[in-house]
């Protein structure tokens, strides 16, 4: 049989715990507004390292889907390489290395998919 929780469960008690827990969600939501304020890194073109290891993983996602994602592109590349490279030069190398924007939703992100011509 289960008891009401109590101080020694973690809870806190009466009013004076619901004060804390209010003060406490302040403090997080104040910290959620300030670090939405900082602004997302401004898109880079990637470095000749960084290009080579993007075109060797949409290489691999490719044969598998019929188009790709900078963001699942970028998580691919994190889970095999422990190397994280923001989505936005995930984008611009898919740009740079001419692959066509799809329009479609996929994983995340817009749908990217080689150019008949693409260097990948």
């Amino acid at each position: 049989m289960k008891s009401e929780p109590s101080e020694s469960d973690g809870y806190p008690s009466g009013d004076e715990g619901l004060g804390a827990l209010l003060e406490r969600e302040k403090e997080r939501d104040a910290e959620d507004v300030e670090r939405k304020k900082t602004p997302e890194a401004e898109a880079r073109d990637p470095t000749p390292e960084e290009a080579e290891l993007l075109g060797t993983v949409a290489e691999r996602l490719i044969k598998n889907w019929p188009e790709i994602s900078p963001v699942q592109l970028s998580k691919a590349v994190h889970d095999q390489e422990r190397i994280f490279i923001p989505r936005r030069v995930t984008e611009r190398w898919l740009e740079i290395s001419g692959w066509q924007k799809t329009g479609a939703r996929v994983s995340g992100g817009d749908g990217w998919v080689p150019s008949s011509g693409a260097a990948s």
